[in-house]
C-alpha cells in the first residue's frame, strides 16, 4: 500500500463508521431527517404560547397576525402570530364597529436585545384581546397595512371571506 492510498482508506473507513453509528437499532441506514413542525401538512395543530403585551419596546410597528379564535361567549379573541425570540408585542389596538372588529398588533424589539444578533427562529405566540361586546357575526380584520384576510376559527365568529385571523 502506498502513502497516497492510506489517507484515502482512512477517510472511507471513518465515513463508513459514521454511517453505521447514525442508524442504531436498524434505522434508515444512516439517513437522518428532521421532523415537520406540528400543524404543518396535516399534522396535529400548533398551540401558541400566550403572551402579554410589553409596553416600552423599541422600533414598534404594526405586524400581521395569523388567526383569531373567539372564546365560546365571543367576548375574547385569541390572536396568534409568528413571533421571534428578540421581538414581542408592545400593544394591541382594537377598533369595534357593528360589522367589523379590527385588531392591530404592534411588535417591537425587546430592549435587552437591541444591538444583539437575533436568531431567525419563528415562534408561534398569541395575545388575548377583550371585546366590548360579543363578536357575533362581525368580521375580524387585521389592521396591519397590506395584510391579506385570514379566516376566523370557529367558536362564535364569522368565517366569511375577508375575515382575518
Amino acid at each position: 500500500m502506498n502513502t497516497r492510498t492510506l489517507p484515502l482508506l482512512l477517510v472511507v473507513v471513518a465515513l463508513t463508521s459514521c454511517a453505521r453509528a447514525a442508524a442504531p437499532g436498524g434505522g434508515s441506514g444512516g439517513v437522518t431527517s428532521t421532523s415537520v413542525p406540528p400543524g404543518a401538512g396535516g399534522v396535529a395543530p400548533l398551540h401558541p404560547k400566550i403572551i402579554m403585551p410589553s409596553p416600552g419596546l423599541t422600533d414598534v410597528r404594526a405586524t400581521a397576525w395569523r388567526r383569531a379564535t373567539p372564546s365560546s361567549d365571543g367576548m375574547v379573541l385569541t390572536v396568534d402570530f409568528w413571533g421571534s425570540p428578540c421581538l414581542s408585542i408592545d400593544h394591541v389596538n382594537v377598533k369595534e364597529t357593528p360589522s367589523t372588529v379590527t385588531v392591530t398588533l404592534y411588535e417591537g424589539m425587546l430592549p435587552s436585545m437591541v444591538g444583539s444578533a437575533c436568531p431567525e427562529i419563528a415562534v408561534l405566540e398569541a395575545v388575548r384581546v377583550q371585546l366590548s361586546s360579543p363578536l357575533g357575526d362581525r368580521t375580524v380584520v387585521d389592521g396591519a397595512p397590506g395584510t391579506p384576510p385570514s379566516p376566523v376559527e370557529s367558536g362564535g365568529g364569522s368565517s366569511s371571506p375577508g375575515s382575518a385571523a
